[in-house]
């Protein structure tokens, strides 16, 4: 019996833990069971939700669109046929006039985003293509929503004079506005939306885009609602006999995973050590600025411009550059004098500078993402850059540049520096088609 006893109790438990295993199962099914209904009922009480609040409103506003259209004079332009017979999407449908001429566009597809304008009134303008603007006729008046991918600096910060890169200055300090720390990954790019309001003499924009995760990252944070970049804009447009000036003031506020320079610097006195603005990182934190921008044309072929900036300065610099006070001016004249009409000199000058906690953040050898020498003998930095832009053949460009630094990075014991560079732009596309 002992025998038999020790050959039985093996399979005594294997039963048991057969049992046991069948048990849980079972429990799990139950549990999955009652979960997948729970998300089913919520999925139900979603599309109720979807359908009530979203797709009726839109179903009945796409009813009455023909209404709309007619009532408020909406323009929808020639990009959908343009794009139909260049291949690039099948637009469904086609809304066309009494006089059967097309309206401007609702709907404009780029690589990267989408954008969508709604006119008002019967006034139109002609645009020439561009970067990002398609030839054609637009409605003075208008609303704008673009979403996607794009660069903030493609909607705020204009310039006449300095504001592309590839054809005009090359200094960060001249090309935007320095003090603007606009939300951008290190190619300086960033997701967001942007809502702009045009009429014929003023502007309207305000835009909300994704921040970096750190410093000049290349990946954005996720937390929308807690770091986000907003940027606001208004803008004067003017002619002064028959030469066009703009004026634009800037606004922002950015919210990111960042430090204070002031909170490192009070770190740094209680534990004898280096400040390390990283190290006290927090999301959320604000850093904000403002910023004017200004162009006027003296004459056909000449023209000025000038920039002020400032931000707080006690926010650690997070995306674009260090620059917490700002001051430029210059001028651009063409080649017509010289029997080179598409060539362009300009010569420009800035002066930058850093707050007062922010030069004590670096004297005590604190780092920025793109500064710090371990110690600081302050002072403002001075730029000065010249470029002659040659108009060489139809879509290339050959541009020879020099720039001159004093007291580079803020500091007295450097520079100065000259830096001389040259600069090759081609430019070529496909001529666009025209409206039947």
């Amino acid at each position: 019996m002992h025998f038999l006893h020790r050959r039985l109790t093996p399979g005594h438990k294997f039963f048991q833990r057969r049992q046991a295993q069948r048990g849980r199962h079972q429990r799990l099914r139950h549990l999955f069971a009652h979960r997948f209904e729970h998300e089913l009922e919520k999925a139900e009480r979603f599309a109720a939700v979807f359908v009530k609040r979203i797709a009726l409103p839109i179903a009945a506003q796409m009813d009455a669109l023909p209404q709309m259209i007619e009532r408020e004079k909406m323009f929808l332009p020639r990009l959908i046929e343009d794009a139909e017979q260049r291949g690039l999407f099948r637009a469904p449908a086609r809304i066309v006039g009494k006089d059967g001429k097309f309206f401007r566009n609702l709907v404009r597809c780029r690589l990267h985003d989408a954008l969508f304008d709604f006119g008002f009134g019967d006034a139109v303008e002609h645009v020439e293509s561009d970067e990002n603007q398609l030839a054609g006729d637009r409605p003075v008046v208008r609303y704008t929503i673009t979403a996607g991918r794009f660069s903030d600096t493609d909607f705020f910060d204009d310039n006449n004079y300095t504001h592309d890169p590839r054809t005009q200055f090359m200094a960060w300090g001249l090309m935007y506005n320095g003090a603007w720390d606009y939300p951008a990954d290190t190619r300086g790019y960033t997701w967001g939306i942007v809502n702009e309001f045009h009429t014929r003499d003023w502007s309207l924009r305000y835009g909300v885009a994704a921040e970096p995760r750190v410093a000049n990252g290349g990946r954005f944070d996720r937390r929308l609602f807690t770091d986000q970049g907003q940027t606001f804009e208004e803008e004067r447009r003017y002619s002064i006999g028959s030469h066009a000036g703009a004026v634009r003031v800037l606004q922002y506020l950015n919210r990111t995973r960042s430090g204070s320079y002031v909170d490192a610097v009070h770190l740094a006195e209680q534990t004898g050590t280096a400040p390390v603005v990283q190290a006290i990182r927090r999301p959320g934190t604000l850093k904000y600025g403002t910023g004017v921008s200004f162009d006027q044309e003296i004459s056909r072929d000449v023209g000025v411009f000038s920039r002020l900036g400032w931000n707080d300065g006690k926010t650690e610099d997070f995306a674009f550059t260090a620059i917490d006070r700002l001051a430029e001016g210059g001028v651009s004249v063409k080649g017509t004098r010289w029997k080179r009409k598409d060539d362009v000199v300009a010569s420009a000058f800035a002066a930058a500078g850093i707050s007062g906690v922010h030069a004590v953040y670096l004297a005590q050898g604190g780092l920025d993402f793109l500064i710090g020498d371990g110690k600081l003998n302050y002072a403002p930095e001075y730029l000065w850059e010249s470029y002659y832009s040659a108009h060489v053949v139809r879509g290339l460009t050959a541009t020879f540049d020099v720039q001159h630094y004093n007291n580079p990075a803020y500091n007295h014991d450097r520079g100065p520096v000259w830096v001389e560079s040259v600069r090759l732009h081609i430019e070529f596309g496909l001529k666009p088609l025209a409206a039947k």
